[in-house]
C-alpha cells in the first residue's frame, strides 16, 4: 500500500479514534514515519545482527556463548520466544505466559505492537478483541492505523514530542533525526491537521480540474524542471499540466495516464 493511502487511512483513524490535538496528531504521523515510513511490517529478524547488537539489546541473551547465540538467532521462532519468553524480563514486562507467546506476539505494525498484554489491551480499545487470537490483525493496514491512534492515546500523558516519542520506546539514535524533521514538517504544512482536507475518498485530479490542490501538484511539478504551462502555477489543470504529469509517470516508471492519482502523487512528493 502506497504511503500516501496509508497517511489517509491515518487521518481516519485519528478522526474517528477523537485524536483532535494538531500537535500530536503530527506528532503520531512523525514517529510513524521515522519507525516504519509508513509500512506495516513485522518485527525484523535479527539474523544478521551482530551478537553484541543483540546482547545490548536482549538482556536474557547476555548468557549465551557465541556459538549458542548464532545458532539460536538463525531461528526466528525460537529466537523471539527465548528473547521474549515468559521466564524473561522483558517477557513478564510484555505479560507472555506461555513458551510460544515470544514470536506468537512479536512486533508488528506501524510502531510494532508486541507482548500477549499489549495485544488484549489495544485489542478491546480498538474494538477487536480477538486481535490476541488474531495477531496477524495488528499487519492489516486498517487496524495498524487504528492501534497506533489508540496507543499514543492511552500512553502520551504530556512532554511535546519528546514525551510522546519516550511513550513509544526508548530513542533509538538511527531514528531520531528522521523522527524529528518529520515533526517540524507535518506541524508547519498542517499535513494532519483536525478539520483538514477530508481523507476518504479523495478524487484524483485530471484535466478539468481546478483548484488549490491543482496547485500544489504544479508546484511540485515545476520544482521537478516539467513544464506546467507559461502561466505556471494558475490552479487550472490543463493540457500542459496533464502533459507535464505524463512525461513525469513515463520517467518514473509508472502508469501513463496524466491523471494525478495516489501512486503518483506520492512520487512527486518524494
Amino acid at each position: 500500500m502506497s504511503n500516501e493511502t496509508m497517511k489517509k487511512l491515518l487521518i481516519d483513524a485519528m478522526d474517528k479514534g477523537g485524536m483532535t490535538d494538531n500537535e500530536l496528531r503530527a506528532g503520531t504521523a512523525a514517529i510513524i514515519g521515522g519507525e516504519s515510513a509508513f509500512q506495516v511490517i513485522p518485527e525484523a529478524s535479527y539474523r544478521n545482527t551482530s551478537n553484541t547488537r543483540i546482547r545490548s539489546i536482549f538482556g536474557s541473551t547476555k548468557n549465551l556463548n557465541e556459538t549458542e547465540l548464532s545458532n539460536l538467532k538463525i531461528d526466528e521462532e525460537k529466537f523471539f520466544n527465548f528473547v521474549y519468553g515468559p521466564t524473561t524480563n522483558a517477557g513478564k514486562q510484555l505479560g507472555n505466559s506461555k513458551t510460544d507467546d515470544g514470536f506468537m506476539y512479536r512486533g508488528r505494525g506501524l510502531i510494532q505492537l508486541t507482548g500477549r498484554s499489549n495485544y488484549i489491551h489495544y485489542g478491546n480499545l480498538i474494538g477487536r478483541p480477538d486481535l490476541v487470537n488474531r495477531p496477524e490483525l495488528a499487519n492489516e493496514p486498517e487496524f495498524a492505523v487504528a492501534i497506533v491512534v489508540a496507543y499514543m492515546r492511552d500512553r502520551y500523558k504530556g512532554g511535546g514530542f519528546e514525551g510522546m516519542k519516550r511513550a513509544v520506546g526508548n530513542p533509538v539514535t538511527s531514528t531520531e533525526q528522521k523522527k524529528n524533521e518529520l515533526f517540524a514538517k507535518y506541524c508547519a504544512e498542517g499535513t494532519f491537521d483536525f478539520g483538514g482536507i477530508p481523507s476518504n475518498n479523495l478524487p484524483a485530479l485530471r484535466k478539468g480540474d481546478s483548484g488549490p490542490q491543482v496547485s500544489e501538484a504544479q508546484t511540485w511539478l515545476i520544482a521537478k524542471g516539467y513544464f506546467v504551462g507559461p502561466t505556471g502555477v494558475d490552479g487550472d489543470f490543463g493540457n500542459a499540466t496533464e502533459k507535464a504529469i505524463k512525461a513525469f509517470q513515463l520517467n518514473e516508471g509508472l502508469p501513463v495516464t496524466g491523471i494525478l492519482d495516489d501512486e503518483t502523487e506520492e512520487k512527486l512528493r518524494s
